[in-house]
């Protein structure tokens, strides 16, 4: 199944909705788990965008776009 701009678009907006209902506290608890998870799997993402990096080096992607994946 493949996501459209369009799908993103709409669940962007929902997301958008139910985290104007949130608290701060609720807010916070959310981003603290999520830097968790970061530093948790720091390597293996790390690993992955240099293959991304590397990928998208071989296909000739414009410096600009490049620029942005490092």
């Amino acid at each position: 199944m493949s996501i459209t701009i369009l799908d993103m678009a709409k669940n962007a907006r929902e997301a958008a909705l139910r985290l104007a209902s949130t608290t701060l506290e609720e807010r916070n608890a959310v981003l603290f788990s999520l830097a968790e998870k970061i530093e948790k799997h720091q390597q293996a993402i790390l690993q992955a965008n240099a293959l991304d990096v590397a990928n998208a080096e071989k296909e000739g992607l414009s410096v600009p776009l490049l620029s942005r994946l490092k």
